[in-house]
């Protein structure tokens, strides 16, 4: 059989496939030599289409294919030839693509030249059937709806719609078509559909409002205010009362007026009108000082203050007096000074020429514009519209000399060697005085004589006479002095006080060191004890000291003796109270640390130990900061002191005191890494976008991904790849809250068929206080099909759940295979502190049922996963051919 007979045999068809609903249609010629041309069509997001023409060499030799012709006009190839090997072991083939096809048309077609190395040559065509229906993908715009509300001009406005300007997009409202523009429409529900007879619309194409109406009333609440009031007061210059004022105050929204007009008087009552104006209106408030008329009116009635008393009240004061003294021998006249009085003048009766003993009338008369008070100061009283008094000037002074008589000098009996002296007496030298003494001499030890004193002329006693003296006459005056006993001739000692040490801590140990009593050495004087040592604290000991012969005991002894006779003393030692000893204890630091999920540094604390008789107290006492420094002083108690070495630390200040000195570490600072945010490769229309990861920027803070620093920014991830990011704290620096994220990036996404989707929020409340309790920080995480969604980097399931008060939680939202997001992605909220609530009785308490911890990642509600089949149907076709066969080999 020849090989042409062999490939007549052999020849075959192609088999196409139905894509999109466009019919792939191919041709050969009748040669053995021949070229199979077969088109595939695809509509694109532009509005055009692409045919991609695969061109198969039937014939065992190699060969070069080139454009003939093609149709459409207007669109383009992407090669003018082709080279195919071969094919007498199977079809090699080769393909060109044609784009720019008009949408609308409804046929391709391609011829191709084939030029086989044997110097063969045969044209072969083949066409494409497309629908005439490809148009440019267009995403509406959406419209927005507002709800009813006031203008400003207080007028109820209805809800509106508002249609976007789209090119070739008609829009309907509740199946009305809307050119663009703004509709208002009745409270409630409405939908607005989205339609084109160009374009290819991609959802959404329907959008669904509930509009709420507008207020009942546009009015707004006002309040008036009280009118300044100024009550009537004194006119300094003229004594006389001013007139009362009012002055309206000025209130948006509200007219005031006066039932009358300036000037008021005092005591006078007004009434003040407030109207409200169009737009506003007054709230029937009880508690207020206006009254309620209705919503437009309120009344005020003001009563002014009656007029003051300007009449000034004076008071008269008595005049200041000089009496009658002696110049020399001779006693003066007295003298009367008016003093200086607002409102008042001064007279006196008579009016001058006052000797010692004369009585003077004062007369205060008042000026225009004052008056007298209406209790008189004592000694002065009214008579008619005056005040009047009477001073009375003292009797003259007594201008004579004065004379006192003085103590003679008295030398008393003293030893003489063992012999007692007689006394002697010598008189003074006094102004105006002689003395004289009877007996005028030979006194003894023991003797009593009478001085006398004698005035001399012009003199007088001074009154009363000195201590001892007695007045015999006018002029005389005397004394009787007597001499002592006759000393007692023996030598006079005093004891000395014993010495004597207290109970005292030791230098270590806790044992008191027992007191002791030492006895001095004294000439003249022997001492014994009434008790022996050994002494304890709070003992009591008596020292007796007894003198030796020819001694005897002075009458005064030193502190503490006790003279029980000439020759007995004796002397009380009482050693404190007993006590224990003891050191103190060291107080328990707590220093400023960065509590879980906040960055504000805990305060430091002192706490102070308990320790048997010791008080502790602090200086400053506190609440503290980091960096503080603060004394700790130990007081012993009532029985207890300190060893005299201090333990390490404290410092000995004395036996009930020691102190402590402790500085504070400075607050720490706090950084709370802000969560690292992964976006997942998604689908933008029909291709896929790129994975990225940000690192944010956090004062404190360094970011390590997969163990390399990383600057703050946004970078692009490999599909299907995983990283790691720690937060590490820079110098200086602590961190709270989560440290390490972790995310694993999915395969390349298919966006042959993908769905876009808007995304739900997050939603955030803060804890606040319910019943007199915390209720609890919460966040919802939404139920969106396609969405999955990711807290502080961690997968969870849509639910509530509850927060830490303080803390920061970033919800982020990322598309699921065969899903595009629209919208916003993440969410960050730092929630408020835990409220301090106080406790309210409350009758009813509604339970919450407790939401899924939020680092579990439990879920509050099941998720419904439902599963797409798809289904692809194909069509084959069979071109047969028939081979002629070749005449000359």
């Amino acid at each position: 059989m020849s090989s042409a007979l062999r490939r007549w045999i052999a020849g075959g068809g192609t088999v196409g496939l139905l894509i999109v609903g466009v019919q792939v249609l191919g041709t050969t010629s009748a040669s053995a030599h021949s070229n199979n041309v077969a088109g595939q069509a695809q509509c694109q997001s532009n509005g055009s289409y692409t045919v991609t023409w695969t061109i198969t060499n039937d014939y065992d030799l190699s060969e070069t294919a080139t454009v003939n012709s093609f149709t459409p006009s207007g669109s383009s190839l992407s090669a003018n030839s082709v080279d195919l090997a071969a094919s007498s072991q199977g079809g090699h083939s080769a393909t060109i693509s044609q784009t720019g096809i008009p949408g609308n048309a409804t046929s391709a077609s391609l011829e191709m030249q084939g030029h086989w190395s044997d110097k063969y040559s045969q044209a072969d065509h083949g066409s494409v059937s497309l629908g005439g229906t490809c148009k440019v993908q267009h995403t509406p715009t959406a419209p927005t709806g507002l709800p009813g509300k006031c203008d400003a001009s207080f007028n109820q406005v209805q809800p509106t719609i508002t249609i976007p300007s789209d090119p070739g997009v008609t829009y309907k409202i509740d199946g009305t078509a809307r050119s663009a523009g703004t509709y208002a429409v009745d409270p409630g529900k409405h939908t607005v559909d989205a339609s084109s007879a160009t374009l290819t619309l991609l959802p959404p194409t329907s959008w669904n409002f509930d509009l709420a109406a507008p207020p009942g009333d546009c009015n707004t609440t006002v309040t008036p205010e009280k009118p300044n009031v100024t009550q009537s007061v004194c006119d300094n210059s003229t004594h006389k009362p001013t007139n009362p004022t009012l002055n309206l105050a000025s209130t948006l929204g509200i007219t005031y007026s006066v039932d009358k007009s300036a000037p008021y008087t005092a005591g006078e009552t007004v009434k003040v009108t407030a109207k409200a104006s169009d737009g506003y209106e007054f709230k029937n408030d009880p508690g207020s000082p206006w009254t309620f008329v209705d919503k437009k009116t309120e009344t005020l009635t003001l009563t002014f203050d009656d007029a003051p008393d300007c009449i000034v009240n004076t008071t008269p004061v008595t005049p200041d007096v000089q009496q009658s003294v002696c110049n020399g021998h001779v006693p003066t006249d007295p003298t009367l000074t008016f003093k200086n009085t607002p409102g008042i003048d001064y007279t006196a009766d008579p009016s001058s020429g006052w000797k010692p003993g004369d009585s003077v009338t004062v007369t205060a008369t008042l000026q225009d514009g004052y008056r007298f008070p209406a209790s008189l100061p004592s000694g002065w009283s009214l008579s008619g519209k005056d005040a009047v008094t009477t001073v009375k000037f003292d009797a003259a002074p007594d201008c004579r000399g004065t004379a006192t008589p003085e103590n003679p000098d008295v030398t008393q009996s003293v030893c003489n060697g063992h012999n007692p002296s007689d006394p002697t007496l010598t008189f003074p030298k006094s102004e105006g005085i002689d003395y004289s003494v009877d007996p005028s001499s030979g006194w003894k030890p023991g003797d009593t004589v009478t001085v006398t004193a004698t005035l001399q002329g012009g003199y007088k006693f001074v009154s009363p006479l000195p201590n001892g003296w007695t007045a015999a006459t006018a002029t005389t005056a005397t004394k009787e002095i007597t001499f002592s006993a006759a000393p007692d001739c023996r030598s006079i000692i005093k004891p000395d006080a014993p010495s004597l040490t207290e109970e005292q801590c030791p230098v270590t140990g806790t044992t008191p060191i027992a007191p002791t009593l030492t006895l001095p050495i004294t000439v003249g004087i022997d001492y014994s004890v009434d008790k022996q040592p050994p002494y304890a604290g709070g003992d009591v000991v008596t020292v007796i000291a007894t003198t030796q012969k020819d001694y005897k005991f002075d009458t005064t002894l030193p502190s503490g003796w006790v003279r029980e006779s000439d020759t007995v003393a004796k002397y009380t030692v009482t050693f404190a109270p007993a006590f224990t000893c003891g050191v103190p204890s060291n107080p328990t630091l707590t220093q400023s640390q960065c509590p879980a999920g906040s960055t504000t540094p805990s305060a430091p604390t002192l706490t102070f130990p308990t320790t048997a008789d010791v008080v502790y107290t602090a200086s400053p006492a506190g609440p503290y900061q980091g960096g503080d420094a603060v004394t700790v002083t130990a007081t012993a108690q009532s029985g207890h002191q300190f060893d005299t070495t201090a333990p390490s630390g404290w410092t000995f200040v004395n036996a009930t005191t020691e102190t402590y000195k402790v500085t504070f570490d400075a607050s720490p600072s706090c950084s709370l890494p802000v969560t690292p945010t992964f976006s997942d490769d998604q689908c933008v229309g029909h291709s896929p976008s790129s994975a990225t990861y940000t690192i944010p920027s956090t004062t404190g803070v360094d970011y390590y991904v997969n163990k390399v620093l990383t600057a703050a920014g946004k970078y692009t991830a490999t599909d299907g790849s995983t990283i790691k990011v720690v937060a590490k704290p820079q110098t200086g620096y602590t961190l709270v809250g989560t440290s390490s994220w972790k995310h694993s990036f999915p395969a390349t996404p298919n966006c042959s068929n993908v769905k876009s989707i808007t995304v739900a929020r997050a939603v955030f409340h803060n804890d606040e206080c319910v019943h007199g309790s915390p209720r609890g920080a919460t966040y919802t995480v939404p139920k969106t099909t396609g969405v999955s969604y990711t807290v502080n980097g961690k997968k969870v399931s849509g639910g509530t759940y509850r927060a830490v008060g303080g803390s920061t939680v970033t919800v982020v939202a990322t598309a699921l295979p065969g899903f595009t997001l629209k919208g916003r992605k993440s969410w960050t909220h730092t929630f408020a502190q835990t409220p301090k609530c106080h406790h309210v009785a409350s009758k009813h308490v509604h339970k919450v049922p407790p939401a899924p911890l939020a680092n579990t990642g439990v879920p509050t509600a099941r998720i419904l996963t439902v599963g797409i089949g798809l289904l692809l149907a194909g069509a084959g076709c069979v071109f047969l051919s028939n081979r002629r066969r070749r005449t000359n080999g």
